[in-house]
């Protein structure tokens, strides 16, 4: 009775916050979770229409439907492939390599994923050379995500290019929009940190841990907070220049602990 009446209650709940007599979106959800999905892998077009198609429109920040077949497929593809990930063997690389090149868009030399991994496509992502995440990461690729060479992301990292109407009468019609992100080589993100449609970020910045990007972050610039503000520079130097800088810090701290264990 119990759970009977919890269904009813929230049946009227959404018809009154909708304003209609039905909740199509609810309907919608309902009709394409009812049958079997078979998964195949989204392939994005390489041209536009005149008038773009549904799933041009997704790629190019158009409003668009999600539960086109095609996309419904697409992500049932991804998101198998993400599961299977997870079930690899830490001492597995070489499937999780081949696991990983079968989902992504591009997959540069040397890329590393440690799962859980979680994306919608796959193929919207482009991964350089060296690309390193770390365990937890969501890319939400409604829309192109391109990182560059030597890129790492920490823990519980998110890069969301999905977005939807504020207003919620035209959320509820169950369009979306997606806006690209775009990520340059040798940058660093800090754990738990997300990324909003739309955002590009330069080469060699620096995003703090649970930073909110909002908006586009300059090359060799450190943001944090949320909404993530540049509190910092990186400095620009030549790999002898770094090395030196590295040797002086190790010194530096060497001689401290050495200190603190003398006492």
């Amino acid at each position: 009775f119990c759970s009977g009446y919890i269904e009813v209650f929230l049946q009227d709940y959404w018809k009154k916050m909708s304003g209609t007599s039905d909740n199509l979106l609810a309907d919608t959800m309902v009709a394409a979770q009812a049958e079997v999905i078979e998964p195949k892998k989204f392939v994005p077009p390489t041209t536009v229409s005149s008038p773009p198609t549904n799933i041009e429109g997704m790629l190019y920040g158009l409003p668009y439907d999600p539960f086109e077949k095609e996309l419904i497929q697409g992500r049932a593809f991804a998101h198998d492939m993400c599961f299977r990930l997870g079930q690899i063997s830490p001492v597995d690389p070489v499937s999780r390599t081949k696991i990983v090149e079968q989902l992504l868009g591009t997959c540069g030399r040397g890329v590393y994923i440690q799962p859980p991994f979680f994306c919608d496509y796959g193929a919207n992502i482009h991964l350089g050379d060296g690309v390193y995440l770390n365990t937890n990461c969501i890319f939400l690729d409604d829309a192109p995500i391109i990182v560059g060479s030597q890129t790492m992301f920490a823990p519980g990292v998110q890069l969301l290019t999905a977005t939807h109407p504020v207003e919620p009468i035209a959320r509820l019609s169950g369009k979306e929009y997606a806006r690209p992100i775009t990520i340059g080589s040798r940058c660093w993100f800090g754990g738990g940190s997300i990324v909003c449609p739309g955002v590009t970020i330069g080469d060699g910045a620096v995003v703090g841990a649970g930073a909110v990007v909002t908006k586009d972050v300059p090359p060799y610039t450190v943001v944090a907070g949320s909404p993530a503000r540049i509190i910092n520079s990186v400095p620009r130097l030549t790999p002898e220049e770094s090395q030196a800088e590295m040797d002086k810090k190790a010194a530096i701290d060497t001689a401290a602990l050495m200190e603190k264990i003398a006492k």
